[in-house]
């Protein structure tokens, strides 16, 4: 499966469920399911919520045992539970096939093939953002609220690397540079590596 090849501690991970879990917070929602068959991913974004009084509903037994094991949270699982989550998270589980079912609100991390990485890893089978968002909006009015990895970030990024072994002072100035482009909420968010995407249930 996708999840099991992400790392849940790695940086783009972190800053990907913090974006997640701030548009959760402007949902307000009483009940949560966090759409992912990985233990770890699941634990990590129970990990953003422990301030957020919603229940929170999983997909298995297995999670549900490690979560309370691991974090000492009790939660809910879908099978169990005939009542539809106010809120779904798909943190990177779309790809897995993970699907929404009825949720008034959803909001999802994709990756996106239409990036810098597809030039890295050319057999990677991630499928592009537009894909991802053809296949919800049937459903759901959907929308990219922020993005991850542009390109203006690889930019200064490798402009900060070029220079690095010669001139310390550009290096950091260029390395500052390039994080202030890390999230990027304009229009490079189609070129993006990483989009966080939320909708709403269509009427």
């Amino acid at each position: 499966m996708l999840t099991a090849k992400v790392n849940p501690f790695s940086s783009e991970i972190r800053y990907t469920l913090g974006m997640m879990a701030y548009h959760l917070s402007l949902a307000r929602p009483s009940s949560v399911r966090i759409a992912s068959q990985s233990s770890e991913l699941v634990k990590s974004v129970i990990r953003y919520l422990c301030y957020e009084p919603s229940s929170i509903l999983v997909e298995t037994r297995a999670i549900q045992t490690d979560v309370a094991h691991s974090l000492g949270i009790m939660v809910g699982v879908v099978s169990d539970d005939t009542i539809v989550a106010d809120t779904a998270m798909f943190p990177f589980s779309l790809e897995e096939g993970m699907q929404p079912a009825g949720e008034q609100t959803i909001i999802a991390a994709c990756y996106n093939a239409i990036s810098y990485k597809s030039l890295l890893y050319p057999l990677s089978k991630k499928e592009t953002i537009f894909r991802q968002l053809a296949g919800l909006r049937p459903g759901y009015q959907m929308r990219p609220t922020a993005s991850l990895y542009s390109p203006k970030f690889i930019l200064w990024q490798a402009l900060a690397k070029l220079v690095e072994r010669w001139n310390s002072a550009l290096y950091f100035q260029l390395e500052d540079r390039a994080m202030r482009q890390f999230i990027e909420s304009g229009p490079l968010w189609r070129l993006s590596y990483i989009v966080i995407l939320t909708g709403r249930r269509a009427s």
